[in-house]
């Protein structure tokens, strides 16, 4: 802005000639810098939400990695009871499908919002992308 400014001034003032005043521009220039640093802090918290949400990203397929671990282990688990027990064998394979139930709907949820983070990752990035003008 300040290299255009100065050169629209010089030219309004070839034109206005000795006895031209143009209004004081401070208060302009300090805004102007004041939108500079905003938008510096702008990108700044850009860039570190970016990594937030990477970490978070991280995090959750960790978490959805940990839940299939799990699954598979409680699916071997005699659950504290006699599985050549009938009746303790029927309890273990309820309480399996109950666990089992819950887990594969945490799952669901865990990788939503995995999907949901990509997605938003995605729009930072292009957000990034877009130029901003240069202060």
């Amino acid at each position: 802005m300040a290299n255009e400014w100065g050169v629209a001034k010089k030219q309004a003032m070839k034109i206005l000639g000795g006895k031209g005043k143009i209004p004081d521009d401070k208060a302009l220039f300090a805004s102007f810098s004041a939108t500079g640093k905003a938008m510096d802090v702008f990108k700044k918290y850009r860039d570190d939400i970016e990594t937030k949400i990477t970490d978070l990203q991280d995090h959750l397929e960790n978490y959805s990695s940990m839940l299939d671990q799990y699954e598979a282990r409680l699916e071997k688990d005699n659950l504290g009871l006699d599985k050549n027990n009938k009746d303790d064998a029927k309890k273990i394979t309820q309480a399996q499908g109950v666990l089992g139930e819950a887990l594969t709907d945490i799952e669901k949820d865990c990788d939503e919002k995995i999907k949901g983070f990509k997605e938003v990752a995605r729009h930072l990035i292009l957000v990034a992308q877009y130029k901003l003008a240069a202060h």
